[in-house]
């Protein structure tokens, strides 16, 4: 019974890791400064149900063999997922800077803000894909 807390705990505290490295992502590195009210990823912007809300009930009834698939999908969902985080950074950071010089240009903020929009949703459509993948593990 014991090596099976400690399967269940390593799938708990990988899953945690996978949440909140995606949530830190995604909400970006703070406001823009005083007046301008973008903060970053906004409500509804996380990685899908998480756990708080859900995201794994079902994680006290794994067996051995269900959990190490689930742990080999995290750490395929997150070495997946890893250079679109480090790109959604980099262009978060391009257009902070591109909103701070003199005469913003209004063509490179757009086209800026449209990639990111694009990260942002690539990282939403493959968490959401990781999760359905998760399930059919479980059977639900």
């Amino acid at each position: 019974m014991k090596n099976r807390e400690r399967k269940f705990a390593g799938v708990l505290v990988l899953t945690m890791a996978v949440v909140l490295s995606a949530s830190l992502v995604l909400a970006g590195p703070g406001g823009w400064g005083r007046g301008m009210g973008y903060g970053g990823g906004g409500p509804g912007m996380g990685m899908g149900m998480g756990m708080g809300q859900g995201g794994y009930p079902y994680a006290g009834s794994l067996t051995p063999e269900q959990s190490q698939k689930i742990q080999a999908l995290q750490e395929s969902f997150l070495k997946e997922i890893t250079p679109l985080q480090n790109q959604l950074f980099t262009s978060k950071t391009e257009l902070r800077t591109l909103w701070s010089a003199a005469k913003p240009d209004k063509e490179q903020i757009m086209a800026k803000q449209n990639e990111i929009n694009a990260l942002r949703q690539q990282l939403q459509e493959r968490a959401t894909q990781h999760q359905f993948e998760i399930r059919s593990i479980v059977g639900q």
